[in-house]
């Protein structure tokens, strides 16, 4: 498993050698929904961390802080120090060529579906864990 950041330069990586720089609230989906669908697709969580039920859907904290003050803006940096070598990253680079095919709401609208992991715990405070059974089972 990797770091909430780790894969959080992968993904803004991935996106910017695409020629789409993404945003934070756009990074925070992408992670949740990479969390989610590798976990179907492989049966391995890829992100270590726990996710946060935030009002605006679900958060890496660590990844939240590191990048919160860039929350609309396009990030546009590239990070040499970038390995998920023991990742399979062919799925992992389809869950973020997929999910940029999206608007920032409509993932926030994915991520707050009635019956979904985030809406399932959510409770108004931003200290709440989302369960990784509930993640593994969002789709």
């Amino acid at each position: 498993m990797y770091s909430g950041i780790e894969v959080a330069k992968y993904v803004i990586n991935r996106c910017n050698e695409k020629g789409k720089p993404i945003s934070n609230l756009y990074l925070q989906k992408i992670l949740y929904f990479i969390q989610s669908e590798y976990k179907q697709k492989t049966n391995e969580w890829l992100i270590s961390d726990d996710f946060l039920a935030w009002p605006y859907g679900p958060v890496l904290k660590d990844v939240y802080d590191e990048y919160n003050w860039y929350y609309s803006s396009r990030r546009s940096e590239y990070y040499d120090d970038v390995d998920l070598q023991d990742a399979n990253t062919d799925i992992v680079d389809e869950i973020i060529d997929d999910k940029r095919k999206k608007t920032a709401g409509q993932l926030v609208e994915d991520s707050h579906k009635e019956g979904g992991a985030w809406k399932r715990a959510f409770n108004g405070f931003k200290t709440t864990i989302i369960p990784k059974e509930f993640i593994e089972i969002e789709l």
